[in-house]
């Protein structure tokens, strides 16, 4: 059992369900479908990089400090 603040509560000297989960992990494996794959081509490569908000943000703080420190040429 787990509490509020995510402690695993020990049950009779185990943890409750562990036997529950070993019939579950025993078996196929129940919790991730096999998903087929595609690889990324180029153009979404590129786009999910520029459009990252780690990238965009150093995008804008190169671009505004080049144009405060050149006066905008």
């Amino acid at each position: 059992m787990v509490s509020e603040c995510g402690r695993v509560k020990m049950v009779h000297g185990s943890v409750e369900g562990s036997d529950r989960m070993s019939k579950l992990s025993s078996g196929a494996d129940v919790f991730s479908p096999v998903v087929k794959k595609s690889p990324l081509t180029v153009s979404k490569k590129i786009y999910e990089f520029y459009t990252a908000p780690i990238t965009k943000f150093w995008m804008h703080t190169v671009i505004d400090n080049y144009t405060y420190t050149h006066g905008g040429r």
